[in-house]
């Protein structure tokens, strides 16, 4: 990961706050989960068309990666991780091609030069996560920038 935060002010959140942030629960309360197809096709719709003939992909595997670094963003776990559901619902000789492309979408999404495509994404997951932290811990949401 990148030492400059991706979707908050990490930092001066942290150096603020008066109650420890409980992760062992976060991460327990999403040990099954992932963005289901309905949340996923919901977020990337929000996405503005690019332009030019070439298209992101924005399948199944890259929700399987977008639910990895929203998993990361609220647990503040690695994304390795994350749990796989997605990944595991597919066929056995897939999963390895899926694991071979884990790290360019982690890159897309995490670098702080990223296209306008990856950087808008970005930004929704990172709401979306804000959404969960307030299901999990109300009131213990952080402003995204």
């Amino acid at each position: 990961m990148p030492s400059t935060p991706l979707c908050t002010t990490w930092p001066k959140e942290l150096d603020r706050a008066t109650d420890p942030t409980n992760y062992q629960r976060r991460r327990e309360v999403l040990r099954s989960w992932s963005l289901s197809s309905e949340i996923w096709n919901e977020i990337i719709t929000r996405l503005r068309p690019v332009p030019g003939p070439v298209r992101p992909n924005l399948d199944d595997r890259v929700r399987q990666e977008a639910s990895a670094f929203v998993w990361a963003y609220v647990t503040g776990g690695e994304p390795l991780f994350a749990p796989r559901h997605v990944e595991a619902e597919q066929p056995p000789e897939v999963r390895p091609v899926w694991r071979e492309r884990r790290a360019d979408t982690w890159f897309q999404l995490s670098r702080p030069d990223a296209l306008n495509h990856y950087t808008a994404l970005r930004r929704l997951l990172c709401q979306h996560g804000d959404a969960l932290i307030e299901k999990i811990e109300p009131g213990t949401s952080m402003p995204i920038r």
